[in-house]
């Protein structure tokens, strides 16, 4: 239990290094369908917490188990957590969320999204998103449960961020 907290303490201390070339846009004011309520809203009710979120599609088998690891550090760490289906109907997306724990958000990408996050190669594709809105990190592929919150922290360290979490 040690080691998740240090590593949520690492999440959330990466969360507050704002690190880019460019001033972001804030993704929290992005508007996108809720795919379960099918209504537009915005994405992340409490943004007072970094926020991890899956991109996936349908039938990906490595988004299905990314997103049970993404329950469970939903459940032990202060962060937000949402699903975000793309490449099909809304229809076929809510039906694959059956595959997926009910209680994760799901949203819809579109294409404003798609634009500001500079678009998804391969699912599942893991977004680590700061309190403020920014995007600062993206991951392609699977992630480890194990090495989950790692993965956001080495890459800010790596960039030398000033701030980074040691």
């Amino acid at each position: 239990m040690r080691a998740s907290n240090t590593t949520c303490n690492a999440l959330l201390a990466l969360a507050a290094v704002i690190w880019s070339q460019t001033a972001a846009a804030n993704l929290y004011s992005l508007q996108l369908k809720d795919i379960r309520s099918m209504t537009q809203s915005i994405w992340i009710d409490n943004a007072t917490h970094p926020t991890i979120a899956l991109v996936y599609q349908v039938g990906c088998r490595w988004c299905k188990k990314q997103a049970q690891d993404l329950a469970k550090l939903s459940q032990s760490h202060s962060v937000n957590t949402v699903l975000i289906g793309m490449g099909a109907s809304s229809r076929d997306l809510k039906t694959e969320l059956r595959h997926f724990p009910s209680h994760l958000s799901a949203k819809e990408a579109n294409r404003e999204l798609l634009t500001q996050i500079k678009g998804v190669e391969a699912v599942p594709t893991t977004l680590y998103i700061s309190p403020q809105g920014e995007l600062i990190y993206k991951h392609r592929g699977y992630i480890p449960s194990a090495t989950y919150l790692q993965v956001g922290r080495d890459y800010i360290v790596s960039k030398g961020a000033v701030g980074a979490p040691q």
